[in-house]
């Protein structure tokens, strides 16, 4: 209790220093990141090498201090990276400008503005009002990805607009014009538009009931890092209080207080919701885990690549009737809940027909993402002319030019990592269905280019093993995927100190990230492992029988 007292303490302080250097606005917030990283690792793999239970007095001295220095570094990290921004959100009403005029405006007006009119009628909203945008020169045009000039006058308001909707919109637009200044506009406005599946527009459609004022935003935005709290609160209570803090704190470092963490709206309730379907599949709660993936699915697509790890787990164990039994518990609720929040997604203000227009919104989002400066995929790689690695980061026009040279390797790569996936999932021996699908991520980095705070689920890799006490962190892989992940994180954060290219930052973390998947997926499919227990598998615990 003395232990756990000192440690609780040490990261309250730490916390506290932390939030207070990090305040001011000019400190060096990079480097801040690089340190803390370094210094994290560091204290996983000492922490890892230590044991609670050694008969040393001086070894469970080391560990206490371990603990107590993980602890305060979880406090630290947690402090620089959400302190201040959970400050300016609370007293300040701060909100993420940017973010919450593409998400309450889309799910507010979607039935006038679908999925290609936000920009268009905000430059007419704003032409009628102010002209806050007047030195916008261009904007996308949204149904063909295209940057037109913005010819203020020469656009009209759309027919399906009431006076009363149209006020209302525009009084939003208005509202949210001053968070951010006229140049940072010029960036909005060519941006990739509202891009959310109907099943989350019909649910964000209700949050808006919410007035667009600075209390009622605020409180908006207060439902993320709430809903993460609680999913790390029960992961805690399922794997263990110091694994959760950790992988938390790796979250809060990797993804800062630029990615949305903090300040936007309902962006990660998909995460909230895929972490506890892990704690639901921990605690053989199949029905629930497919409920829960199901909802992850229906509001981002891309959590349902994990099915696929899921199906090699359930075919591998298909002759063991208890293993039957969960994959059919879970394959009903997850089909069920689809269907249903399917049918939700009908009741958005554009009816059924939202569904065909997200399909051919999101392909043509999908063939246009990949050329963005902050991607999490293996195309992302191929933006860059690979004849000239040591060269200049290639501006946006140029990496269109790289793509059509290089594009057409991007299938044969993904194939070749589903192959070495295919080989490792046949040789791993896992009784846990989590494990199996946690792997599937490495199809996701091959197949599809995410915008960069979706790769946020790659928490869910602190997570296997189950809660085996090998060590503080549960298993030895747990404190090396936690030391390899903060590794990573320096080495990218490295590259962001030293250049002001964002699409170089992110190429250099697919380059390492991508390294990373194959030789794991290599390794494993060259060595079979030994399975890990599994919490419903009483022989695992109890042993083999007595010997008469």
């Amino acid at each position: 209790m003395n232990r756990r007292r000192g440690a609780a303490l040490a990261g309250i302080v730490a916390f506290t220093i932390a939030w207070w250097l990090t305040a001011g606005p000019h400190r060096a917030y990079y480097e801040a990141r690089i340190w803390l990283c370094a210094l994290g690792a560091v204290a996983v793999v000492v922490a890892q090498r230590t044991h609670a239970g050694d008969s040393d007095p001086a070894g469970r001295m080391r560990h206490t201090i371990a603990i107590v220095a993980l602890v305060a570094w979880c406090g630290a990290g947690l402090g620089a990276m959400l302190g201040p921004e959970l400050q300016r959100l609370a007293v300040e009403r701060d909100i993420r400008t940017w973010s919450v005029f593409h998400y309450y405006t889309g799910a507010e007006y979607f039935g006038e503005l679908g999925y290609t009119g936000l920009y268009d009628q905000a430059v007419v909203c704003d032409t009628e009002r102010d002209g806050y945008f007047s030195r916008v020169r261009r904007i996308r045009n949204l149904e063909t990805y295209e940057l037109e000039p913005t010819a203020a006058g020469t656009r009209t308001r759309l027919p399906q607009w009431t006076d009363e909707r149209w006020s209302g919109f525009c009084d939003v637009v208005t509202h949210l014009q001053p968070g951010l200044t006229p140049k940072t506009w010029r960036r909005v406005l060519r941006d990739r538009g509202f891009n959310a599946t109907p099943t989350w527009t019909t649910i964000g459609g209700v949050l808006t009931n919410v007035p667009a004022t600075a209390d009622g935003l605020a409180a908006l935005v207060a439902l993320d890092p709430l809903m993460l709290l609680a999913a790390f609160f029960v992961l805690g209570r399922v794997f263990g209080p110091l694994r959760a803090l950790v992988a938390g704190t790796w979250l809060a470092l990797y993804f800062g207080n630029e990615d949305h963490l903090v300040g936007g709206i309902y962006q990660y309730d998909w995460l909230a919701a895929v972490l506890l379907a892990a704690c639901a599949l921990e605690r053989r709660r199949d029905a629930a885990a497919g409920a829960l993936l199901a909802y992850g699915a229906m509001v981002r697509i891309f959590p349902g690549f994990l099915l696929l790890g899921g199906a090699i787990w359930a075919w591998k164990r298909r002759r063991d009737p208890a293993s039957r039994l969960r994959t059919r518990r879970f394959g009903i609720a997850f089909a069920s809940a689809c269907g249903a929040l399917f049918l939700l997604g009908c009741l958005n203000p554009r009816g059924p027909r939202a569904w065909p227009e997200f399909l051919d919104n999101i392909g043509l989002h999908a063939d246009q993402h990949r050329f963005g400066n902050q991607r999490i995929g293996l195309q992302h790689l191929l933006m860059r002319d690979l004849g000239d690695p040591l060269g200049p980061w290639e501006k946006r026009a140029e990496r269109h030019a790289a793509w059509d040279r290089q594009g057409a390797a991007a299938p044969a790569l993904a194939v070749v990592f589903g192959l070495l996936w295919l080989a490792a999932a046949a040789r791993r021996e896992d009784d846990r269905p989590l494990e199996p699908m946690v792997a599937s991520l490495a199809l996701v980095w091959a197949g599809i280019v995410l915008s960069r705070y979706y790769w946020s689920v790659a928490v869910l890799w602190f997570f296997v093993g189950g809660r085996e006490r090998d060590g503080p962190l549960g298993g030895r892989d747990v404190a090396t995927v936690a030391a390899a992940l903060l590794g990573w994180c320096v080495v990218v954060f490295g590259v962001r100190v030293g250049s002001d290219s964002n699409f170089g930052w992110y190429w250099i973390a697919n380059l390492l990230l991508g390294g990373a998947l194959a030789w794991t997926l290599g390794r494993r499919a060259v060595a079979r492992d030994t399975p890990a227990s599994d919490p419903g598998d009483r022989s695992s615990i109890e042993g083999p029988p007595p010997v008469s």
